[in-house]
């Protein structure tokens, strides 16, 4: 009888980006063992998405590559304590959205919201400037929410993590990543509409 597991079979063969995170959890086991050539190949694992993440926040290249170095040096300074078998991307993501949290105090941290799959670009010119004015609409709207609420759209749309991962980052349950993310939602959705029947 095949197990499933998030809506997949087990007998299902893992998909890239599955293998991916595996090999990612495997690497972050040997480098907090303190085995030679692991961060090497941790970091050739996990640093496309950290990286992504990351600049999707702060649009800001030399901001970015600040706070990925000091991602990356939480990580190294909090190896040791790093739990055998975990999952280390939403540990990563953890400390990468502290950090930027910390950066941007004050002020919002800036959102990719075409990265949150909320806005469809436009293939002519009419339509990317559409894209462009929802876009900004859309930007004040996430900046206004609830910071759980910003956090789990962006840990799950944005960052690519599971529900199970989101609220593994956040601290809270599965069962309440998907309520925030849908209160989120319902509240960009209404920012949608209002905006298409202002036209």
């Amino acid at each position: 009888m095949a197990v499933h597991t998030e809506g997949r079979s087990q007998r299902e063969p893992p998909t890239d980006k599955e293998r991916r995170r595996r090999a990612a959890n495997e690497a972050m086991d040997a480098y907090a063992r303190g085995e030679p050539g692991a961060f090497k190949t941790l970091y050739g694992l996990i640093s496309k998405e950290l990286w992504a993440f990351i600049f999707a926040r702060t649009c800001h290249r030399a901001t970015a590559e600040d706070l990925m170095q000091q991602t990356l040096l939480q990580m190294h300074r909090a190896r040791g304590r790093f739990r055998p078998g975990a999952n280390v991307h939403p540990w990563m993501f953890t400390i990468a959205w502290r950090l930027i949290i910390d950066r941007s105090r004050g002020r919002r941290p800036q959102v990719d919201v075409r990265g949150l799959g909320l806005v469809d670009p436009g293939p002519s010119p009419h339509e990317r400037a559409s894209a462009s004015e929802m876009c900004e609409r859309l930007k004040a709207a996430i900046g206004r929410l609830p910071e759980r609420q910003r956090s789990a759209l962006e840990l799950t749309r944005g960052a690519g993590l599971s529900q199970r991962e989101a609220a593994e980052a956040l601290g809270t349950t599965p069962s309440a990543i998907k309520s925030l993310v849908h209160r989120a939602v319902s509240v960009l959705d209404g920012v949608r509409v209002s905006a298409g029947g202002a036209r």
